[in-house]
């Protein structure tokens, strides 16, 4: 088995992405849409809107994200991360 290493993602990770948050979509009952999928994650990405990780095995290829989200937590008076 082949290392996974993880990192933040870029613009440049949109396509290898797309799919994989299409099918994340589909699992919770979705019907597939990959446009709409790229669509958003490409939103969120160029907006800053949310923090996208990848996870690449040694040849790089993508196998899985990760997606957070900035909000505020009132209990330690900071920004954190859903």
């Amino acid at each position: 088995m082949s290392a996974i290493s993880t990192r933040r993602a870029t613009i440049d990770h949109l396509d290898a992405i797309a799919p994989l948050f299409d099918a994340y979509r589909q699992f919770y009952k979705q019907a597939p849409d990959l446009p709409l999928a790229r669509r958003f994650i490409q939103e969120r990405l160029q907006r800053n809107e949310s923090v996208v990780f990848v996870a690449e095995t040694g040849t790089m290829k993508i196998v899985g994200f990760c997606q957070l989200y900035p909000t505020f937590c009132s209990v330690r008076a900071a920004h954190t991360y859903v």
